[in-house]
């Protein structure tokens, strides 16, 4: 699930949110029935908050957040690990990172691969309220750019860099260790569709 730790005020206490697809996003790596290419570079998809526990109202006990969050409904995505602001986006522009599988089984398969099974990129667009927007993929991995873990940006807003964490099963399987790529977001952009290897670790 893509959660968000909102804070209501020092006061109040604390809301957890996940986020929801209003068109059924779900579908995406759920619905066995769909064996063509499921996720769609750039195509925006609907999105709101939808709130899984509130201390006011719920109380601080421990709790299940995975659980809430598919009861009521969250869209699923395959290990979302971090995320930032997009820099001079006054918090509307959020990206995060997808690991996928750490073993290349589903990568292999081409509906799972293009399902996110490598891993990948997705931008959430929230409107001024940031309580609802749009959400799309910017970047699909694949054997060569995987199991995205962690992302900054660098030098301006539209350049961020992705580092891989593979995992040793991964390495050896395809005999690749880890590196950081860096990517352009903005679509109209010279170089918008050359990736950078930042660093290489083999």
């Amino acid at each position: 699930m893509a959660n968000c730790r909102r804070s209501k005020s020092p006061s109040t206490g604390t809301r957890l949110c996940s986020c929801r697809s209003t068109t059924r996003i779900r579908t995406v790596t759920r619905d066995r029935r769909i064996n063509c290419c499921s996720i769609r570079w750039g195509a925006p998809w609907p999105v709101q908050w939808v709130t899984i526990h509130d201390t006011e109202v719920d109380g601080t006990d421990p709790f299940d957040a995975n659980a809430l969050a598919k009861a009521a409904g969250a869209t699923p995505f395959k290990r979302p690990e971090n995320g930032q602001f997009q820099p001079g986006s006054h918090f509307q522009t959020f990206l995060f990172v997808i690991t996928g599988d750490t073993d290349n089984t589903a990568g292999t398969d081409p509906v799972l691969a293009a399902r996110g099974a490598w891993g990948g990129l997705f931008r959430v667009d929230l409107d001024a309220s940031r309580e609802t927007g749009h959400i799309s993929l910017v970047i699909l991995g694949d054997a060569d750019h995987a199991a995205f873990d962690n992302i900054t940006f660098v030098d301006n807003k539209d350049t961020v860099l992705l580092a891989e964490d593979r995992g040793d099963t991964l390495h050896d399987q395809l005999n690749k260790l880890d590196s950081i790529w860096a990517y352009k977001l903005k679509e109209n952009d010279p170089t918008r569709s050359i990736v950078a290897r930042f660093v290489a670790l083999g």
